[in-house]
């Protein structure tokens, strides 16, 4: 796993009095990742701590919130089709 997501987990894990969101790690992530060029896509930044949340690697809550399109999770109707 990135160096920076492991310092970020640590982060949210010691200062937050709760178990962090799926929102908050790309929110975290974005913000220590301003300056970097060319700039993170916030969406894509989402869908990858979602997947790795449902591949078991990260432990967060569920968010509904995430900045992802077409999300198949949110969209139940859709994702029994597929």
């Amino acid at each position: 796993m990135d160096p920076t997501l492991t310092a970020i987990l640590d982060q949210l894990n010691a200062t937050l009095r709760h178990t962090p969101s799926e929102r908050d790690v790309p929110d975290e992530v974005t913000r220590r990742k301003l300056k970097r060029r060319p700039p993170l896509e916030p969406g894509a930044v989402a869908s990858a701590v979602r997947t790795l949340h449902l591949l078991g690697w990260l432990h967060l809550k569920a968010s509904t919130d995430l900045p992802i399109e077409d999300d198949p999770l949110l969209n139940f109707e859709e994702a029994a089709e597929v």
